[in-house]
């Protein structure tokens, strides 16, 4: 099994090389982007309960592919040599701040509780492009053609279109008065994956879980900054707020911005056509 999995032996690194900003990692960002409209073309005229039987099918669906992906991880024997920690289950749960929207979404669009559906929505493709653009070792310079590199970006690239779907096929339209709501979900999973954390820490053979990164930087750039003024878990992300707010005050600005085109356009079209009908009745 190991051999078989250790597929650098039988692929060249030179097929389908995925770097950040290559060729290939755009290739995939279009493949992505094109997922995202035909998802937003085939269920835009759909009902309502059609579409969330989609997004919840869809979710599972990445689920699935999730722990197949982590199956081949865990028998890959160029990833444990690569990562640091090696593998542990306990570590790679869907409970990351991307992957843990696969439940989130589903969540969101059957209870329709705005908190859960606008973190989803923001959360899930900052998430899934943070993942790509800056992944773990292991997952950069390599063949996309290898499980582990397929099942990582494919698992991303899913979680990235179930979370921008949840606007473009109208489950949810983000607004400026949902952000406290999203702020508060916010902290209270990243408190409740500080407990996880801790309890895997403790009472497992993982020493290392780390999800939402509450425990300590990981070696991400920003939060290292952050980590440098404040060593203490989960309370030194409170700096790195602001660029969060910032980022969701921007998506809020965009869709306030279309959907005031869009009422316009309507308004207009509505008039264009009463006036028609006043005309003819004439």
């Amino acid at each position: 099994m190991g051999k078989i999995l250790n597929a650098e032996k039988y692929l060249s690194n030179d097929v389908l090389n995925l770097k950040t900003f290559n060729g290939v990692f755009f290739a995939v960002m279009g493949f992505m982007v094109l997922l995202c409209i035909a998802v937003w073309l085939i269920f835009r005229n759909k009902s309502e309960k059609a579409k969330t039987i989609f997004i919840t099918a869809f979710c599972a669906f990445n689920v699935l592919v999730f722990f197949v992906y982590k199956i081949f991880l865990c028998n890959d024997t160029s990833y444990l040599e690569a990562n640091g920690n090696g593998f542990n289950w306990f570590s790679e749960l869907p409970l990351h701040l991307c992957n843990i929207n696969m439940f989130l979404v589903p969540i969101g669009a059957i209870t329709k509780k705005r908190g859960i559906l606008g973190f989803a929505f923001i959360m899930a493709p900052f998430g899934a492009i943070m993942a790509m653009v800056a992944p773990c070792a292991g997952f950069s310079g390599y063949t996309l053609l290898l499980p582990r590199m397929l099942g990582f970006y494919l698992t991303h690239v899913l979680v990235f279109v179930g979370g921008v779907s949840l606007a473009t096929l109208n489950i949810y339209r983000p607004k400026f008065k949902d952000l406290p709501r999203v702020f508060i979900t916010l902290v209270i999973i990243g408190i409740l994956m500080t407990g996880v954390n801790l309890l895997i820490r403790k009472y497992t053979s993982c020493d290392f879980a780390n999800y939402f990164f509450t425990m300590d930087p990981d070696g991400a750039p920003i939060l290292v900054q952050c980590y440098s003024l404040v060593k203490i878990p989960f309370v030194y992300l409170l700096p790195a707020t602001p660029i969060l707010l910032v980022y969701m005050a921007v998506i809020c600005s965009g869709f306030k911005i279309a959907d005031k085109i869009s009422t316009k356009k309507n308004t207009k079209i509505d008039a264009e056509e009463q006036t028609k009908e006043t005309v003819s009745a004439k």
